[in-house]
């Protein structure tokens, strides 16, 4: 195949550099050609396989130990390494706090462990509803509506709330799922800063030019 012919283990190398495999766009491997789609992407397996077995995979680690600031990654080979964790979100221990999986436990004893549907049919609890309004009495608002993750969140408010000739204010550092959410909405008008200490009286005047529009910061 055509993809067996092309030095993919050379060009790795080549731009391996640092030893980050993060080097890489999947831009990369858009030039691969191939009658089917197993073909066209013959060439990212043979890259993925080649820096997994290296062990330079920054992805789709297998965790074999409970989550914590050390952990312990299971290899390919099936051996495992113990690895400081520096990507967690879970920056106060509540994954393996003794009376968070004790309340946990007692929730699961009495109610199961899932809905079985979406929260638009048959996926709301009264528990969902108390956790809510003890976020918004927390927040000092309104009403709060939970989502199962961040990404959830953002592309569901900015697709649900956001029009046409809406103006957007945001931090161009904000996270990933925030730039899939105003893609996805109808708004037209997006105006993007490195951050409100740089978002200047011009930028705010442009913004206020036309009142009917909603400002969204």
């Amino acid at each position: 195949m055509v993809q067996k012919e092309l030095p993919v283990k050379k060009e790795c190398e080549r731009k391996q550099g640092s030893g980050n495999s993060e080097n890489f766009s999947l831009a990369d491997f858009f030039a691969f050609k191939g009658p089917t789609l197993e073909a066209r992407m013959q060439g990212f397996s043979d890259y993925h396989k080649l820096e997994s077995d290296a062990g330079r995979v920054q992805y789709g680690r297998c965790i074999a130990s409970q989550p914590g600031p050390v952990v312990d990654i299971e290899k390919p080979n099936g051996q495992t390494q113990t690895l400081y964790m520096f990507g967690s979100n879970d920056y106060l221990g509540f994954t393996h706090n003794p009376e968070i999986k004790q309340a946990v436990n007692k929730v699961v004893d009495a109610y199961g462990v899932g809905m079985g549907g979406p929260p638009l049919l048959n996926g709301t609890h009264k528990l969902h509803k108390r956790l809510e309004a003890k976020l918004a009495e927390i927040k000092q608002a309104e009403d709060c509506l939970l989502f199962s993750s961040g990404f959830q969140a953002n592309v569901g408010w900015a697709t649900a709330l956001l029009r046409s000739k809406d103006v957007v204010l945001y931090d161009e550092l904000s996270h990933a799922s925030l730039f899939d959410g105003l893609r996805l909405s109808k708004t037209t008008e997006k105006i993007k800063a490195y951050g409100f200490d740089t978002m200047t009286s011009k930028t705010l005047n442009a913004c206020s030019s036309n009142m009917a529009n909603q400002k969204v910061v």
